[in-house]
């Protein structure tokens, strides 16, 4: 039996896997495992997320999902988890930032509308419900949220990267939808909740202020077509001087 272990056709195949043998031996006794189905799970839809964003990276994506599926991951594990590294504090990089922006987009869209609707004395019921739509954008846990590094999610709201940028720009429509909602149950009250005629002259500096004024038109303009009117606009604009 020894003497058939000893033979140079089956030592020298051994022979040839002993390092491997030996490094993936050290690869579990060194607790890799568990890291390695966690770079697995980032390897799919978080790394997917910021190579959108970032296209430069894309090459750098390819390579670690090759080799992290790949024969070399025992050989090459030191240079594939420093790569790893790199993109993930990339990923929570860009996480946090579109958390937080997505989050003061959906506070300042409800303070914004708590103050629409005072100004306006629409019954707190009736705005409850565009409240509770708008908040469904945001995250309990505040604008820095609760990153977990090992899911690559806020813990909280458990939301991908792509979903809460999207919900950055789904916010705002949202806020003119259910604005649109209000001002219709506006249009129902015997006393007007609009004047007949609107005319004012604004200053604009940037895209907020335009923002803003094109607001206050476009309110005017859909309570009116609300009650069955018709609406004339003129549009002026000219530049000040220097």
């Amino acid at each position: 039996m020894v003497k058939a272990l000893l033979d140079p056709e089956i030592l020298e195949p051994l022979e040839n896997h002993l390092h491997l043998l030996q490094s993936l031996v050290e690869f579990i006794k060194g607790g890799r495992l568990e890291l390695y189905l966690t770079m697995g799970r980032f390897a799919e839809t978080p790394l997917s997320n910021i190579v959108m964003l970032d296209p430069s990276l894309e090459d750098k994506a390819a390579i670690f999902r090759d080799t992290l599926r790949g024969k070399s991951l025992l050989t090459e594990w030191s240079t594939i988890y420093e790569r790893f590294r790199e993109l993930k504090e990339k990923h929570k990089k860009e996480y946090t930032e579109a958390h937080k922006r997505c989050q003061s987009n959906v506070d300042e869209a409800v303070a914004g509308l708590k103050q629409w609707t005072e100004k306006k004395q629409i019954d707190l019921s009736d705005v409850q419900k565009a409240i509770d739509s708008l908040e469904a954008f945001g995250c309990t846990a505040g604008k820095e949220g609760d990153y977990d590094e090992t899911a690559f999610f806020c813990k909280v709201c458990r939301r991908a990267l792509s979903t809460i940028q999207s919900a950055e720009t789904l916010v705002q429509n949202r806020l003119t939808e259910e604005k649109e909602r209000l001002i219709s149950l506006l249009a129902k009250r015997e006393k007007p909740a609009y004047n007949r005629r609107i005319s004012s002259t604004k200053r604009i500096g940037n895209r907020r202020e335009l923002n803003s004024a094109l607001e206050e038109v476009s309110e005017f303009v859909k309570y009116w077509i609300a009650q069955r009117k018709k609406v004339k606009l003129k549009v002026e604009g000219e530049t000040e001087s220097e």
